[in-house]
């Protein structure tokens, strides 16, 4: 039999592991939301390199780096297996078609640590322009003063491009003509004339953790384009937060804040969750005519000055569930009809699940005769007979918890179990 020592020292030694599961996930909640905050501040951008002065470089093909590389010690390390890297240059392309061109090429190589800069006199030249290439990497690069910062186009697939600062250009970042299969993640495209990020007619790539604020147009937009991932991406301050229009995109966690509109939509066969789309001066999010079948969940439309979502005529057959509205257009805590917090103006829209499951609106959460957490009255999405939230929701809808958190508190749970398991052996 254990002693009443022992007995006291399992309970104590539960206790603290209780308390050590319940500090480290409310820890790990406040880190996430100090990160998914709107507020969050840019970047932070390459630290300062000393460069090399380089005139202007042009490779035209396999051959040429071959050359080239062995001229300028370029040797290693780009990988398959050490090529090329090019790095630490200071380069002003004011004289060239592009600071760094590179053009038919399969090796690969990587671009790290370069300041490209000064094209922004001529239409279309650029900091550096990737030309029917692939297996590039460029990264940690400053590409600010050209008229497109970084442009990879026509047909170059399979590159990445990371943690590069593109300020004060036309297009911070340009792909387009069949530009498949490239990673475009953790770059700071600011204060362009037109914007941030521009994808046209290539589909496949993944936009992921940029910066894409103050821009004068848009933070991203994306035209004629399938199958794209737009997550985790800061789109503050802009023209439009996000114009995404094709087929079968991923738009998710994305904070798009302070625009004059949040996302402007034409998208098919699309799926919209887990974005904030907050304080823009007109529509959160707007489905222009042609936007169909679309799925739109668990984002939250917090005090835009339009309405939350607009479908406008012509967009049919979206699904909108799930969602927290709060205090868009001029609403309060009652609901009134002049300051309905989203309107459809479309065809064949569903604002609720197939399941009995709506969204939540900050001016209509009672009354709940069964206290079921659906309000008993729907939520009129047009001040008249039409469009309704059927099954709208008394509190808002509740945040999935990151993987990450899921599995810490699995593992806590477990060692909590195991301890308790290992001192109740004699």
């Amino acid at each position: 039999m254990p002693s009443s020592l022992g007995v006291r020292n399992i309970g104590v030694a539960r206790v603290s592991v209780a308390i050590l599961i319940v500090v480290t996930l409310v820890t790990a909640t406040m880190i996430l939301q100090l990160d998914q905050s709107p507020e969050t501040p840019p970047r932070e951008l390459p630290a300062r390199i000393e460069y090399t002065s380089h005139s202007p470089i042009l490779i035209n093909n396999n051959s040429d780096f071959v050359e080239m590389a062995s001229l300028e010690g370029w040797n290693g390390t780009g990988s398959a297996v050490f090529p090329y890297k090019i790095t630490d240059y200071d380069i002003d392309g004011s004289t060239a078609r592009a600071s760094i061109y590179i053009g038919n090429t399969t090796a690969h190589f990587l671009v790290t640590g370069c300041y490209l800069h000064g094209t922004y006199h001529a239409t279309m030249n650029s900091g550096i322009y990737l030309c029917n290439v692939t297996n590039g990497v460029i990264a940690e690069s400053n590409c600010s003063n050209n008229f497109y910062g970084i442009e990879l186009g026509p047909s170059s697939h399979n590159n990445i491009i990371r943690n590069n600062t593109c300020i004060n250009n036309w297009h911070g970042i340009i792909l387009y003509s069949d530009s498949n299969n490239n990673t475009l993640m953790n770059n700071n495209c600011l204060l362009s004339s037109m914007r941030g990020i521009v994808i046209t007619f290539s589909n496949d790539n993944v936009v992921s953790k940029n910066n894409c604020s103050c821009n004068y147009n848009d933070g991203i937009f994306i035209y004629y384009s399938i199958n794209m991932i737009i997550a985790d991406n800061i789109c503050n301050d802009n023209g439009i937060g996000i114009t995404i229009g094709g087929n079968n995109q991923s738009i998710r966690n994305n904070f798009c804040c302070r625009n004059l509109e949040g996302i402007q939509s034409g998208t098919t066969f699309s799926l919209f969750i887990g974005n904030n789309v907050s304080e823009n001066q007109d529509n959160g999010l707007n489905f222009s005519s042609g936007a169909h079948s679309n799925d739109v969940e668990n984002n939250v439309f917090y005090i835009n000055l339009g309405y939350g979502i607009s479908n406008l005529p012509g967009a049919t057959n979206n699904r909108i569930w799930n969602n927290s509205f709060i205090k868009n257009n001029g609403s309060t805590t009652v609901y009134d009809p002049s300051h309905i917090q989203a309107y459809d103006g479309g065809t064949d829209n569903w604002w609720n699940s197939s399941g009995g499951y709506g969204n939540y609106w900050s001016d209509w959460t009672t009354p709940d005769a069964n206290f079921d957490g659906i309000v008993d009255k729907p939520y009129n999405l047009t001040a008249g007979v039409g469009p309704m939230d059927y099954y709208p929701r008394t509190t808002p809808a509740p945040p999935i918890p990151e993987p990450s958190i899921l599995i810490l508190a699995g593992i806590m749970i477990v060692a909590f179990v195991m301890v308790g398991r290992t001192r109740k052996k004699p």
